[in-house]
């Protein structure tokens, strides 16, 4: 799952990075909407993750805890989609900049 895998990253001090990277790539490893988890990680290996952790932190439960809260949350704002990824990334460009 992306979200694991950024939340891994976010591990490493890396989850701004990670997201753009994926954003930037999305087309490349989701095509026509669906993630193939399997080619995203190119993409982060060139931000100089240690994958090897990025392993291990996907299978936590403290990063469990972290999904299961936000689609607990997700649920009860009804949320039923996500954005695109170009507005997404705006989103996410003006959340940095106020971190």
């Amino acid at each position: 799952m992306i979200v694991a895998v950024l939340e891994a990253a976010r591990r490493q001090g890396k989850f701004w990075a990670a997201l753009e990277a994926l954003l930037a790539s999305q087309d490349e490893w989701a095509p026509h909407h669906t993630p193939q988890l399997g080619l995203v990680w190119k993409y982060l290996e060139q931000l100089g993750l240690d994958m090897e952790r990025r392993a291990l932190d996907m299978t936590s439960p403290e990063i469990a805890k972290v999904i299961e809260q936000g689609l607990a949350d997700a649920k009860i704002l009804n949320v039923s989609k996500t954005r695109s990824s170009s507005s997404m990334a705006s989103r996410c460009r003006v959340l940095a900049m106020n971190s």
